[in-house]
């Protein structure tokens, strides 16, 4: 099981560490069968505001017809509350080992100007649950990204 938090500024860029990483997870495995992607359109439903249970519950779900499942999280920077984020971290306490997640950092199409920052409670589930933060932000004076900066977890 693995745990990621994909973070950046510019979205080309978290999108295509999220490529990457997901393509490092799958190896041989088929896309199609393995990978569930969850965003802001399932988090708000019906609904005027958004809530974080259907990504938990894609992480809860165990695979079919294949060893593994990677869960991809997008549009977090909804969720800057812990209340929001509570049902995450009880997942994180005790994650389903067959599934591989990956929660993306980024504002949703609804989010304001700026991105909020991350609950501490996140912060901490996922550096308990052994999380690797990928930093999907430009570096250099040129403002090139020519890797992403990895990290045990955020500082």
């Amino acid at each position: 099981m693995a745990v990621l938090f994909v973070k950046g500024d510019d979205p080309t860029l978290v999108g295509q560490a999220v490529q990457q990483e997901v393509r490092a997870l799958l190896g041989d495995g088929d896309r199609t069968l393995m990978v569930e992607e969850i965003g802001e359109r399932d988090y708000r439903g019906d609904r005027s505001d958004a809530v974080i249970g259907p990504l938990v519950h894609a992480a809860h779900t165990p695979p079919f017809l294949t060893p593994r499942r990677i869960v991809i999280g997008r549009n977090l920077a909804m969720f800057t509350r812990s209340d929001q984020v509570a049902p995450l971290v009880r997942w994180l306490e005790a994650p389903l080992e067959t599934t591989d997640l990956v929660l993306v950092w980024e504002k949703g199409s609804a989010s304001g100007a700026r991105m909020g920052t991350v609950p501490k409670s996140l912060k901490d589930a996922i550096k308990a649950a052994g999380g690797r933060e990928i930093d999907a932000a430009p570096t250099g004076k040129g403002r090139k990204a020519t890797r992403h900066a990895t990290s045990d977890w955020m500082a």
